[in-house]
């Protein structure tokens, strides 16, 4: 049985409405928002557990009646994006900062290595990878054996223990 967070993208694929605006994946009965989302096919079991998990954690949010569809960057006060905005807020994580200083950030994208080693390079310091304990930081639905390192399947995956602590890797 596959985990949740194997089964998430596969909805997408099998949206049928995945170039639409979100006012038009629903519509407003009685006062309340009933979203409406179209499949191109009929589901087997997991993908439908999927699918009904995903229906209840998204209904909880509704759009905003009479608003037209759009973003809002909530790392500036006006809801734009700017890159300035973007800059500040990922360089101010305090716990990554005591640690690493901003000196050290700047040589990395200043080495002459390859653009995606310098990126990744980034964000092991940074502590951004997608390891098992940072998706669980973000909320994705994760079980304690799916927190384990698919190396060594004994210690939760972290991004110190992937590149510094897993004897297999």
């Amino acid at each position: 049985m596959k985990p949740l967070k194997f089964v998430f993208p596969r909805l997408f694929q099998l949206s049928a409405n995945k170039d639409v605006f979100i006012g038009e994946s629903g519509k407003w009965v009685n006062g309340s928002w009933v979203w409406d989302l179209k499949w191109r096919r009929e589901f087997f079991d997991r993908v439908s557990e999927a699918a009904n998990e995903l229906l209840s954690i998204i209904s909880n949010f509704a759009p905003n009646a009479g608003c037209a569809d759009g973003w809002t960057w909530i790392a500036s006060p006006d809801g734009q994006y700017s890159t300035k905005s973007a800059y500040i807020k990922a360089t101010r994580n305090e716990t990554t900062m005591s640690i690493i200083n901003k000196e050290t950030l700047a040589r990395v994208w200043d080495t002459p290595a390859p653009q995606k080693a310098i990126v990744t390079t980034w964000r092991i310091l940074r502590n951004r990878l997608s390891t098992c304990d940072n998706l669980r930081k973000r909320n994705v639905p994760l079980g304690e054996e799916e927190l384990k390192c698919n190396a060594c399947i004994h210690q939760k995956e972290t991004t110190n223990h992937f590149f510094l602590l897993c004897p297999k890797i």
